[in-house]
């Protein structure tokens, strides 16, 4: 009787032994994903419908089996929503890892320094990846349709030019809401560094100034010699004859080169014909620009025209601008 009850404890054992071996075998087991696939996990999907996905492209072969080893796990209410990838040797282990902690595809999409921003606008409600939230907005009324914190009331210049990261469903105005934090954060870094020889009296003036240098300059070691120009030309109440505002005011309009008839444009924007800033910003200024807008240059400079390399002549002088403009430009 001892003997059959040891039998019979052993081959319990066994059975046992070999249940767990074979089902840690069935867990562990990888399975070769060759292609990239996606699996978009929906909220409110069951664990059945995330099992089924998952086989429909292949990432598992025994969708009961995935749904047998989460409960095991109890992480069936742990699986996050989502677009995931799958890509390699996988296990059901590192797809649950994965689907819990919500380890989803990032996209990006990038606001370019000294662009305007119906540009990023147009990016943003055309990427099919994001959820379209922003029918009907333009710069000029994004500023109340999002509800920014700005006493400003044109939205050019108010989101910061960088690469920024999404997920598929994110709506398009959470991109945007990104960038103006960052704007935020960057403007107020130039504004506390800014020096005494400025002539402006709000960040957002500010801002104003660093988007005409971001514009106007191609070089690095241009920008702060710029801005000095800028202000040292808003202190003495003189026009600021900046050409990409003008630019900015044509519009579509503008074929490449400023003709003496768009010089002559009647716009806000047109700083050969009204005095002191224009009323918004003209693009997305780079950090570089709100520093050299915060720090102009010292000096007497009130001129500067295109060498045609990317670099500037700049002159304290009409007459010595003229002969720069006479030599740089009109010699082209």
């Amino acid at each position: 009787m001892r003997w059959l009850l040891f039998a019979v404890t052993l081959l319990l054992v066994a059975a046992l032994s070999w249940g767990f071996y074979g089902w840690r075998s069935l867990i562990n087991a990888s399975q070769s994903v060759t292609t990239p696939a996606y699996v978009l996990v929906e909220h409110g999907d069951s664990l059945a419908t995330v099992a089924r996905k998952l086989e429909q492209v292949g990432v598992i072969d025994k969708s009961w089996l995935f749904e047998w080893f989460t409960r095991f796990e109890e992480a069936d209410d742990k699986i996050q929503a989502g677009e995931y990838e799958f890509e390699g040797e996988v296990t059901l282990s590192s797809i649950l890892l994965k689907l819990t902690q919500g380890s989803v595809v990032t996209y990006d999409v990038q606001l370019a320094e000294g662009a305007r921003l119906e540009r990023f606008l147009a990016l943003l409600t055309s990427n099919e990846k994001l959820v379209n939230d922003l029918p009907g907005v333009t710069p000029a009324n994004i500023v109340q349709r999002l509800r920014l914190p700005v006493t400003a009331t044109h939205g050019e210049g108010l989101f910061f030019p960088d690469t920024y990261s999404f997920r598929r469903g994110e709506p398009a105005s959470s991109v945007l809401r990104q960038a103006f934090a960052l704007m935020e954060e960057k403007l107020d870094d130039a504004w506390a560094s800014a020096t005494d020889n400025i002539h402006v009296t709000s960040k957002y003036e500010l801002l104003i100034v660093a988007s005409m240098v971001e514009r106007e300059s191609h070089v690095a070691s241009d920008r702060a010699r710029i801005s000095g120009v800028i202000h040292r030309r808003l202190g003495l109440d003189m026009y600021l004859q900046i050409d990409p505002t003008v630019i900015y005011a044509v519009g579509d309009k503008f074929r490449g080169r400023l003709t003496w008839a768009d010089l002559r444009i009647d716009s806000l924007y047109n700083t050969y014909k009204v005095k002191g800033l224009p009323p918004s910003p003209i693009c997305a200024p780079s950090a570089e620009s709100l520093f050299a807008a915060a720090q102009p240059t010292a000096g007497k400079e009130l001129y500067f025209v295109s060498r045609g390399d990317g670099t500037s002549e700049f002159s304290e002088t009409l007459q010595d601008h003229n002969r720069a403009v006479a030599r740089y430009i009109n010699n082209r």
